[in-house]
């Protein structure tokens, strides 16, 4: 065999992120001691102590997920978690903490499943899809066998939780509050009632007291009491929506997007701690002996210890910056040392260790970032700024930053096109810098030269989408969005309209076209 042919399989070694923009209530301590999340299509756990990933993942196959997971739930003796994933004919995968061996596969939803929840006594998993009715499942999920399926609510149903005696458990969403009780059936829906007191608006979070009284929190900031399906009392808990919430059996915890998580006694009546965060609360949860579990909007994984106050970062990664929306998109590799770079719309640069698999430094950025190249002496990296998000423009459109690769201070900035930039390369001997932009142009600078422009390759029909350099630093080649591919002189920007016999037994330094 040739030993220079990459493998055909590959295993998955390490994920950087964690997904807390378009799921709550998603990081948990399992009963292995394990933090577990989700990411993409992938079940993460992390073993804090020996820095160690282990996966539930079989993409593509009958007992795994096929798209992004967006809920996470986990039994209460902490053995089992259950993904629910997003798709035209999504599924529910049950897996074993302790194995990551998948133990059972559900089927019922449409376009997604955003909300779970395990009975206290592990049986049943009630699951909410994302059609219009938000149809309520109770699944028997060992068998796979459904126990009860109802319409939810035409509104969107933000979150689901059991009571502690498993007599009942509600959901909540876009201006709703269901009590669904058990019966012979299966379960029969009554509506919460808020009587004068309470203003029916979104509610996103729920759980119990220990005495089996609901609670619900609010966009306004206030948690909901009751007893039974009557609202009870009204807690001004947080000035903004309550988004994640937890009991520990003695305690609950609240934290929401005003940066805050609070610590209640068993009745919710008084709040002992309040602690402040770098960003909104997506996420609470703790087990005993163990520090309290946080996630935040900005996908930060971070322990809080009680007594001092302490928060320790476990995890950080891109994130969704913009209403739950953006993507990473630069990815380079240093040219000798085991490190990377990456960018994205959450306007942040960050370079990662590939060996002890952490992030070794972070900056920040004007705008977001969709391309990153490192010079070929791994002394400098280029970053390509602008792009569109929510169909508006966001931030610098068409410059670009180089970077000292070791301290992340701009070194240089330039902008010469009004328009995004979607690739970014450094010629192979280092002289020159190639910026290719939306507005169809590529433009090429002297690197040595204190980046003085070399000149503008003009020609494509479309914007620019990828750019590659002979081995000798002679030439280029580029895509556009009109699928043509073009051939350019590096050092003076003309074009080359025979390139493609030209150069057809050129060698090239990257094939992105």
């Amino acid at each position: 065999s040739d030993p220079s042919k990459p493998r055909p399989d590959y295993d998955l070694e390490w994920v950087h992120g964690y997904q807390a923009q378009t799921s709550r209530q998603s990081l948990v301590y399992t009963a292995t001691g394990e933090i577990a999340y989700t990411c993409a299509a992938v079940g993460v756990q992390y073993d804090i102590a020996t820095h160690k990933q282990r996966f539930n993942r079989h993409a593509y196959t009958n007992i795994g997920l096929q798209d992004d997971a967006i809920s996470l739930a986990i039994s209460a003796d902490g053995k089992y978690i259950a993904l629910g994933e997003q798709g035209k004919r999504p599924k529910v995968i049950v897996y074993e903490t302790r194995t990551m061996k998948t133990a059972g596969v559900l089927k019922g939803h449409k376009r997604g499943v955003p909300q779970l929840a395990f009975s206290n006594k592990g049986h049943t998993l009630t699951t909410v899809g994302l059609d219009n009715d938000h149809r309520v499942i109770t699944f028997h999920w060992s068998s796979g066998n459904t126990v009860h399926s109802a319409k939810g609510d035409t509104n969107k149903i933000m979150g689901v939780q059991y009571a502690p005696d498993d007599s009942h458990f509600i959901t909540v969403g876009v201006k709703h509050i269901y009590f669904w009780f058990k019966n012979r059936s299966g379960f029969k829906k009554k509506r919460g009632i808020l009587g004068s007191r309470g203003k029916m608006q979104t509610m996103l979070a729920t759980g119990f007291t220990p005495g089996g009284n609901a609670l619900v929190g609010a966009a306004d900031g206030s948690v909901y009491i009751f007893d039974d399906v009557k609202l009870k009392k009204i807690v001004e808990a947080h000035s903004g929506p309550v988004t994640a919430m937890f009991s520990t059996g003695t305690e609950i915890l609240t934290g929401a997007s005003d940066n805050t998580l609070k610590v209640w006694d068993a009745g919710f009546t008084s709040s002992s701690h309040e602690f402040s965060f770098n960003s909104g609360i997506r996420s609470v949860h703790a087990a005993r002996g163990k520090p309290i579990l946080v996630g935040t909007n900005e996908s930060e994984i971070i322990q809080l210890d009680k007594s001092s106050g302490e928060q320790t970062l476990v995890s950080e990664g891109h994130f969704a910056a913009f209403h739950h929306i953006g993507e990473l998109w630069g990815l380079a590799t240093h040219p000798t040392e085991q490190k990377y770079a990456t960018c994205g719309d959450d306007r942040t640069i960050r370079v990662w260790d590939a060996t002890t698999r952490r992030e070794l430094a972070k900056a920040s950025l004007e705008g977001l970032a969709r391309a990153v190249a490192y010079s070929p002496d791994g002394s400098l990296i280029a970053v390509a700024l602008g792009g569109r998000l929510g169909g508006k423009e966001d931030g610098v459109e068409g410059a670009f930053r180089v970077l000292d690769a070791e301290t992340l201070e701009v070194v240089h900035e330039a902008q010469d096109s009004e328009q995004w930039i979607q690739d970014i390369k450094f010629s192979p001997d280092g002289a020159t810098l190639a910026v290719a932009s939306h507005d169809c142009k590529i433009y090429l600078y002297d690197v040595a030269g204190g980046y003085a422009s070399k000149g503008v390759c003009s020609g494509h029909s479309s914007y620019i989408t990828h750019i590659d350099f002979t081995a000798d630093s002679a030439f280029l080649q580029s895509n556009c969005g009109a699928y043509e591919l073009l051939f350019w002189d590096a050092n003076t920007g003309e074009q080359d309209p025979s390139g493609a016999s030209n150069l057809r037994d050129a060698e090239w330094a990257t094939w992105t076209c």
